[in-house]
């Protein structure tokens, strides 16, 4: 397709090329009416040309690994006794209190973005290396990013996706997906994997993109909503699983994109899924904890969280799982007998409803298994696995999303403060 050229800028060593294109095909709302043409831009690296990208492993991701588990082994031979190292500058505005960007951290260092859209690097003593501004500066980045040996990749609520430089924050390539990526991405057989979403017509769908240059390798069908869940990956099935807004949660291929199967749950799936036992398990809006076969979307199990849930089970062990609803209760399930082993409470008073849903972690040594989450609002607690209270760190600040794990140390981020690191 011919594409005509209306305006041409060189900003920070990259020329902005503004096209009049087609948006990855035709936009359809759900009258059957469509739109073909929408504003594009693309980015070019004047310096390097090409993006630094190599076949390397993944050095850090969302809930720490493809298949979503939020557990994480440290190699600690004494007990963890943890104790708040440092906390940076308040990097977010907290204009609301949906979850922020949780930190990405590996060898190089900690990577976090804002809701001011900056992506900030920072030393693991706390010390600014870089940052990145965005073209969103009042919808900002709320996903986390996904690192390799080489580069960081994340996207912002304008739409865009970025590869950037992990040494010093230079653009690979920037990519148009939609109007708004909120999630956090995964690269799976060399490709990356994003939910995006639409606001002018209430869509989203899954896109996956070469790591290497951003260019699009395939796009799913329009999944009837906005997607603020992440994908999770099942290596058997080699699909990934990923909850909408209109309650649907899909299986999609990851080699060609196609849906495999749908189950309708008639209320917003907002949490991501963790891979356990042949099954995705996801809390919804509906109240509930669903684990569903990989394979065929079945039911496997269910359980009734007493209030909404929107917070991303972490696996404690071979049939357990960890997770938070607005009852403000968190919760430890076996999910073959579907009820619950213990519970805490989150202390969070009237916030429940705002601060009732932490996606707790699970830290794993030689000697002990201990459950973190943000608790009190504005504190970490370290939870035995019968969820007794061995510790608890007060960072003085609203604690939202959830944590980092990288050698013996916990990173995350207060609402209304900003990054810190907890030394186990």
């Amino acid at each position: 397709m011919r594409k005509k050229i209306i305006a041409l800028a060189v900003v920070n060593s990259l020329v902005l090329i503004y096209f009049s294109s087609t948006y990855f095909g035709n936009i359809s709302t759900r009258d059957g009416d469509s739109s073909s043409s929408r504003s594009w831009y693309f980015h070019f690296d004047l310096n390097a040309g090409r993006s630094s990208y190599l076949k390397t492993p993944i050095t850090s991701q969302f809930r720490g690994d493809s298949k979503k588990s939020g557990s994480y082994f440290v190699d600690l031979k004494r007990k963890i006794n943890p104790v708040l190292k440092w906390t940076s500058d308040k990097i977010n505005q907290a204009v609301h209190t949906a979850s922020k960007s949780s930190p990405a951290v590996d060898d190089s260092g900690v990577y976090i973005g804002s809701d001011t859209g900056v992506m900030y690097a920072f030393d693991h003593a706390g010390k600014l290396r870089w940052s990145f501004k965005t073209d969103s500066d009042i919808r900002g980045i709320h996903g986390t990013a996904l690192l390799d040996s080489q580069n960081l990749y994340f996207g912002n609520y304008s739409g865009f996706f970025y590869s950037l430089d992990k040494k010093e924050g230079k653009v690979n390539w920037i990519s148009k997906v939609g109007n708004a990526v909120g999630s956090s991405a995964m690269l799976i057989n060399e490709k990356l994997i994003i939910s995006a979403e639409f606001d002018r017509v209430i869509e989203g769908h899954l896109v996956s993109l070469s790591p290497a240059t951003g260019e699009l390798i395939w796009k799913s069908e329009f999944l009837g909503e906005q997607i603020h869940s992440s994908p999770a990956y099942d290596e058997e099935t080699n699909t990934v699983g990923v909850g909408s807004n209109n309650g649907v949660f899909r299986a999609i291929d990851v080699d060609s994109g196609l849906t495999a199967w749908k189950k309708d749950f008639f209320d917003p799936i907002k949490s991501t899924s963790a891979v356990i036992r042949e099954a995705f398990c996801f809390s919804s809006w509906d109240k509930m904890l669903h684990c569903v076969d990989t394979l065929t979307g079945e039911n496997k199990s269910e359980f009734d969280l007493g209030g909404r849930s929107q917070s991303s089970p972490a696996i404690l062990g071979t049939n357990v799982l960890i997770v938070s609803s607005t009852e403000g209760f968190l919760y430890k399930i076996n999910i073959d007998k579907e009820h619950e082993t213990a519970k805490y409470n989150l202390k969070l008073g009237d916030d429940s409803n705002n601060y009732g849903m932490p996606s707790p972690i699970v830290i794993k040594t030689a000697n002990e298994v201990l459950i973190v989450t943000s608790c009190n609002k504005t504190a970490v607690c370290f939870l035995n696995s019968d969820l007794k209270l061995i510790n608890k760190i007060e960072i003085g600040g609203f604690v939202n999303g959830t944590f980092a794990v990288h050698e013996n140390s916990i990173y995350g981020v207060a609402l209304t403060t900003g990054l810190f690191r907890v030394e186990l």
